[in-house]
């Protein structure tokens, strides 16, 4: 007889992880390619708008959306479609209005998602926050219909389409200066989300539905959703207090600096967020009957991710001044320091999605608030002494308790040990190498 982390289901989402994985790492190997050419054409300072561009704007897209679709596997399997529907169309449309006002004010008060007399830029970043909106759509559609398949092809078209515009960047506008060249780059940065989305909806087809859900749908959508954004909205706020604090005590061209170390660094996380994208609709269905089958996939995240970050950290330190170039030498050491971060927030994250399957959400939003509240004190508390070693240091430092607190509060919220969630045993790579044989 077959024990439930035997059951037939696990070969299944092996699979979906497997084509998640080949989807976001066609995008990570282009990408990086991408950034590359990218980095070198708009240099330090371009790189630093670039960093506030993409952390700023993912902020403001956590905070303007409510994080709306973040609940919807959950609500499709409670509600099915039709309410979903209207849900994702109801958080589109007041996604799009909040997040333009919220530009439209910040630029004239804080920027802190905005540039002071930079009408483009501006534009860029509300252009960013729907291209990023319809990117988290797509993820929704593909795990309500585990269409992980067609995503690898739409990631891998979009990516090679974005890297041979970027090589045309490269090639024909070399001539462009100052902000022209800053222009040029970023439109370029935000064209690979434009094939990605064009190729989703004609496959995928969702139509619009207007009007409102239930009371209950709404009830429920809203409490799911509302703790998510509170998690998703201070986990980016994390991310972004060390760019705010470099940005204000150095200046764009060091942001810029940090920022290609800090990107560099999130690489490793794609693996993470591809990872969830795949079990996060196995664990809704199958965490209550078959937990020790969802704890070996975690292991198998978490093992996975230690052995990437190490093989990063190696390859990062003695080759991105080379592929740079010698304006980047510093992002080398900071790239290290950073990637202990995120290995952290990886942990992190792949726990969080038990707490996601079994919407207990009230325990990971206080961890992520600590976290977020030591970080702000602990730099402004060494702000005489801080450079960007030292800046990052305190970051990943503050990340290695946000995992602890996690595994901590996995192991005796879900009655669980450590080794269930940590590492491979020699049983989890006998049960692996079966795996991959009967397939």
């Amino acid at each position: 007889m077959m024990t439930g982390s035997e059951q037939p289901a696990s070969p299944s989402i092996l699979h979906q992880i497997r084509y998640t994985i080949q989807a976001d790492g066609i995008q990570m190997i282009l990408g990086f390619i991408t950034s590359i050419i990218l980095v070198r054409y708009l240099g330090p300072e371009g790189n630093g708008i670039l960093t506030k561009l993409t952390y700023a704007g993912n902020l403001l897209l956590a905070f303007a959306s409510f994080q709306f679709f973040r609940g919807v596997p959950y609500l499709y399997q409670q509600y099915g479609g039709l309410q979903v529907k209207q849900w994702l169309t109801l958080g589109i449309i007041s996604t799009f209005l909040l997040g333009s006002l919220i530009v439209l004010l910040d630029a004239r008060t804080f920027h802190l998602f905005s540039w002071e007399h930079e009408l483009i830029f501006n534009l860029l970043m509300v252009v960013y926050l729907m291209l990023a909106l319809g990117q988290k759509c797509l993820d929704v559609f593909v795990q309500v219909r585990t269409a992980f398949r067609k995503l690898w092809l739409f990631q891998w078209l979009a990516a090679t389409i974005k890297l041979g515009v970027a090589i045309l960047l490269m090639v024909s506008f070399s001539f462009l200066f100052n902000h022209h060249r800053i222009y040029a780059g970023l439109t370029v940065a935000l064209i690979g989300y434009i094939p990605l989305l064009l190729f989703a909806y004609l496959y995928f087809k969702p139509g619009i539905k207007l009007g409102l859900p239930s009371r209950k749908f709404l009830r429920n959508g809203f409490g799911y959703s509302g703790r998510m954004w509170g998690i998703t909205l201070v986990s980016i706020v994390i991310n972004n207090i060390p760019l705010w604090y470099i940005e204000r005590k150095f200046d764009t061209a060091t942001l810029g600096i940090y920022g290609l170390a800090l990107t560099l660094s999130g690489l490793p996380f794609t693996f993470t967020l591809a990872y969830k994208k795949a079990i996060l609709p196995f664990l809704l269905s199958h965490f209550k009957t078959d937990a020790a089958g969802c704890y070996r996939l975690i292991r198998l995240h978490n093992s996975t991710l230690m052995v990437i970050g190490v093989l990063g950290a190696l390859a990062g330190h003695f080759l991105l001044p080379l592929v740079y170039g010698r304006e980047f030498t510093q992002s080398a050491p900071l790239l290290v320091i950073l990637l202990v971060w995120t290995a952290a927030i990886g942990l992190s994250t792949i726990l969080q999605t038990i707490h996601e399957a079994e919407n207990k959400l009230g325990q990971p939003l206080i961890y992520e608030l600590v976290i977020a509240a030591g970080i702000t004190l602990s730099l402004l508390a060494a702000s005489p002494w801080t450079d960007l070693n030292r800046t990052a240091m305190i970051f990943s430092s503050w990340g290695i308790l946000l995992a602890f607190l996690f595994l901590n509060g996995v192991r005796k919220q879900f009655h669980c040990s450590f080794t269930d969630l940590f590492l491979l045993s020699r049983q989890d790579i006998r049960y692996y190498r079966s795996v991959i044989k009967a397939s």
